[in-house]
């Protein structure tokens, strides 16, 4: 059967910023690869549109859709773009009768059955991990047959919308196949490093996240549960990525690539023992670090490093259960320099509790961490599923909607909450001035030319300005 898996454009929803968010987050459509390795396992025909890398437009994908004539079309969707797979849905039934249509992603994983209520262009949908419930749905639509008791699938029968249990994770995850990065044209997924195109690819080494930090639900989809690949087959698809595609930067997207830190300690020792030439970056907590395994994972080709700082406000930390503090962060930030790798965080303004003092606390501390190379400064959105959203609905610790579209998700540079005496406009503009204030520093300027290079570091000023000035 021919399956077409369309990853949609997510840099629209980012007003200006999409100018910076574009040229320095080149991510492979990963999830989707994962489904197109076990479905052509089971001999199906599958293709893969990533939109995003190729700046496709609505129309683009419906036309590239109807060329390569698939039975199912699979989307996956993020509440980010949600809006957007609901559009194509609703273009692809009208130009591609006949298709079957199915949603995927975060965003069902949250919302379930409110996906195919909300869009009757949906046919089916797929929550939680989708390996093996999307494999069971298509050998039951190839069949002719029912979805009733398929495990991780929504679907319509008899006018109704029904959702089976979900799916069972995947376990253990050494038994999946490597993402299907075959599909994808990979020489458009590169990095500007020293004046050079480095081509990039995405990789993951766990599944499933202990924490219950209040903005993420993630565990929607992967649990709480952790379960973690071995490092011989974390290696063994590193190593098919250099060999087969010659790509030797890779992306790691798990938040928190050292949790296990036995893991991470016997991966370097596998890419260390195979002398594979490589360059990496991850993100993780401040409080799963140490100089040892910095060190050790520089040594492997560990380059950038990224933490969720979140706040820069104690009792803001404590309200996002987050469970950190600011010593710890300033901690990781100098080890990690010290071992020789470039940092990066995350930060967030706009949480419960929030007031224009806790506001400056966390862009003072950001502007105040020297060993802070990179920091990407956000808008607290409640995302469904999210302890958050149920705290906005209700109006807790001064969060609410902003207006009454609560699908008008936006993280930079717009707002779909206010709190307290923030309102968004307010939010707007002092995501602006912090992230202003970090960047014009002549010493961050300086670093990242040096990461960069003169190329790229001058080819940046122009998207600067578009994001900032326009």
């Amino acid at each position: 059967m021919k399956i077409t898996f369309v990853n949609l454009a997510w840099h629209f929803g980012l007003g200006n910023y999409r100018f910076l968010a574009k040229r320095f987050i080149p991510q492979i459509p990963l999830a989707l690869c994962y489904l197109a390795a076990v479905l052509r396992k089971d001999g199906h025909q599958v293709s893969v549109i990533d939109a995003a890398i190729e700046d496709l437009s609505l129309g683009e994908v419906v036309s590239r859709v109807k060329k390569s004539g698939p039975r199912i079309v699979g989307i996956g969707s993020t509440t980010f773009i949600h809006k957007s797979a609901e559009e194509l849905a609703r273009a692809l039934k009208r130009e591609v009768p006949g298709t079957i249509i199915i949603s995927g992603g975060y965003h069902v994983s949250a919302e379930k059955e409110n996906v195919l209520k909300g869009c009757p262009d949906f046919d089916a949908a797929i929550y939680g991990e989708g390996e093996a419930a999307l494999r069971e749905t298509v050998r039951r639509i190839e069949e002719g047959r029912s979805l009733f008791g398929v495990r991780g699938s929504i679907f319509r029968e008899s006018g109704r919308v029904c959702r089976n249990d979900p799916a069972l994770a995947a376990e253990p995850l050494d038994e999946l196949p490597f993402p299907a990065r075959e599909l994808l044209d990979h020489t458009k997924y590169f990095r500007y490093k020293q004046n050079k195109k480095s081509l990039v690819t995405g990789f993951i080494i766990s599944r499933g996240c202990p924490f219950g930090c209040i903005f993420c639900g993630g565990h929607h989809v992967h649990g709480h549960r952790v379960r973690c690949r071995s490092a011989k087959n974390i290696a063994d698809e590193l190593q098919d990525c250099v060999e087969r595609f010659g790509i030797r930067e890779f992306m790691s997207y798990d938040d928190n690539f050292t949790l296990n830190r036995a893991l991470a300690m016997e991966l370097c020792d596998e890419i260390l023992s195979r002398k594979l030439e490589i360059s990496m970056m991850a993100s993780t907590r401040v409080d799963c670090v140490d100089y040892e395994l910095l060190s050790k994972l520089r040594q492997a080709g560990l380059r950038e490093i990224g933490f969720g700082i979140e706040s820069g406000n104690e009792d803001i930390l404590k309200r996002l259960n987050k469970d950190i503090t600011l010593p710890q962060v300033r901690e990781a930030l100098r080890m990690a320099k010290s071992a020789g790798l470039t940092t990066y965080a995350t930060a967030m303004i706009g949480n419960p509790f929030e007031t224009k003092e806790t506001v400056s606390d966390t862009l003072r501390f950001l502007a105040s961490l020297r060993d802070l190379d990179v920091t990407m400064l956000s808008i607290a959105t409640p995302l469904p599923g999210t302890r958050l959203q149920e705290m906005a609905e209700k109006g807790e610790g001064g969060v609410r909607f902003a207006s009454g579209d609560k699908g008008a998700f936006n993280r930079y540079g717009g707002s779909c909450i206010e709190v307290n005496d923030l309102t968004a406009e307010d939010l707007v503009r002092l995501q602006r001035k912090g992230l202003l204030r970090f960047y014009l520093n002549p010493r961050r300027a300086f670093a990242q030319y040096k990461l960069l290079g003169w190329k790229d570091s001058f080819g940046l000023i122009r998207p600067f300005f578009k994001t900032f000035f326009s």
